[in-house]
């Protein structure tokens, strides 16, 4: 199952103007001349969000006001997703461009037959609120299910140009928004088809939202968004942990099977009725 609808987030590159050259070693240019759908709205009220502070109509202005601290807009950083340890990281660089951990949580990522990838990614569009939209394999709209955030995964190619790569993305993750299906709920361990799951999105928000510079709130079909004028950087390392990870995938598969099981129970019985 895809993390997200590809027609929607599939985005056309458009060059250097767009993400500049962040494949040629200027990873800080910033964006300057985003995309737009043609469903892109702007000038209107941010939807309720129980993370956002109450004294703040939306993110951008709780961006705009912590970020008027001068040490705190000349500093950049980075997320780091270890998959050995199933881990996420927001790293600060400091004034000698040394990583400093400034928050870390457990994630969930994907089974062996849908990895999360290694490498290097970025995230230039945030959707940080709660009418986020999850479009399933066949377009239906399942409101929720991310939680309230989204930030689609982009790959970089060489000479700058950027596109959404395999639908991926890391996202806040509420199971009961579909229930009765075969998704596994767990916001930990080798479990989705490849997305990275947040088990707090609130939390994340919190440290991420206070130190990227946000541009003004935007809506499109898939929700309501902030662009970053300076996009983050992802790195995905290391490799699965050989044992665990087939635990993890006998347990997925075993899982699927009994609720396939219980499924084809319950429609003998509805057609002996």
């Amino acid at each position: 199952m895809p993390c997200a609808d590809s027609e929607l987030e599939g985005i056309s590159p458009r060059g250097e103007e767009w993400f500049g050259a962040l494949g040629e070693n200027q990873p800080d240019k910033a964006v300057s001349s985003p995309p737009t759908w043609k469903n892109d709205r702007s000038e209107f009220e941010a939807p309720k969000d129980p993370c956002l502070p109450s004294i703040y109509k939306d993110w951008y202005e709780l961006n705009k006001d912590v970020r008027e601290d001068d040490a705190l807009q000349k500093k950049s950083i980075r997320i780091v997703i270890d998959r050995s340890m199933f881990n996420l990281l927001i790293e600060e660089m400091n004034s000698e461009d040394e990583p400093q951990e400034i928050y870390r949580t457990p994630v969930a990522l994907g089974d062996l037959r849908s990895p999360t990838p290694v490498g290097s990614f970025i995230i230039n569009h945030i959707y940080c609120y709660s009418d986020v939209l999850f479009f399933g394999a066949s377009q239906q709209v399942i409101p929720y299910l991310y939680h309230g955030f989204f930030a689609p995964l982009l790959l970089c190619q060489p000479k700058g140009s950027c596109e959404r790569f395999r639908d991926l993305g890391i996202h806040g993750f509420f199971p009961d928004a579909r229930p009765n299906s075969a998704i596994r709920p767990e916001t930990f361990g080798a479990v989705s088809a490849g997305c990275i799951r947040l088990p707090d999105p609130c939390a994340f928000k919190h440290h991420l939202l206070r130190r990227v510079d946000l541009g003004p709130l935007k809506r499109n079909d898939r929700g309501s968004y902030h662009w970053l004028k300076k996009p983050v950087e992802v790195f995905i390392v290391n490799g699965y942990l050989g044992n665990d990870n087939v635990a993890d995938f006998l347990e997925s598969v075993t899982s699927r099977l009994g609720r396939l099981e219980g499924g084809i129970r319950e429609l003998l019985q509805s057609l002996g009725r």
